[in-house]
């Protein structure tokens, strides 16, 4: 009987320490894949966790982590891109409403110049002036 008791308590032991082990390991590879995403995060590099494991489920969280990162490395990628086309459509649109401004008020300074003739009424005067500091205005801004 007490042998019995004996080679239970062994193989207890044993299968303790194997479960011990895997443990261990799967402590091991979970710090791993932290600490490369972790890295990843820090560095802002395009990277991948790659691990080396027999584990099915680790496995499985590495291809779906990959799967998130190339997302992730794709929408980055698309939004650079978008803004880049944002900022060079807002330099084409400020270019295309710069020309016309600068007609404007060219045509502006004329019209005040003409109209500080004392023969003119003093409101035509008054809406050339205004006129002029408007297109001033929209100039600066």
């Amino acid at each position: 009987m007490w042998l019995l008791f004996a080679i239970l308590s062994f193989v207890l032991l044993l299968i303790l320490i194997c479960q011990q082990i895997q443990h261990k390991e799967l402590e091991r590879e979970i710090n791993s894949i932290t600490d490369r995403l972790a890295s990843l995060s820090i560095t802002s590099e395009n990277g991948f966790v790659l691990i080396p494991t027999d584990n099915d489920s680790i496995k499985k969280l590495g291809a779906v982590l990959n799967t998130l990162l190339q997302d992730f490395y794709t929408k980055k990628s698309e939004f650079e891109q978008s803004k880049q086309a944002m900022a060079q459509d807002l330099t084409n649109i400020s270019h295309d409403i710069r020309t016309p401004l600068t007609v404007l008020k060219g045509n502006s300074e004329m019209l005040s110049n003409i109209t500080n003739d004392p023969s003119m009424p003093e409101n035509v005067h008054a809406m050339a002036a205004k006129i002029d500091r408007k297109a001033d205005d929209l100039i600066s801004t």
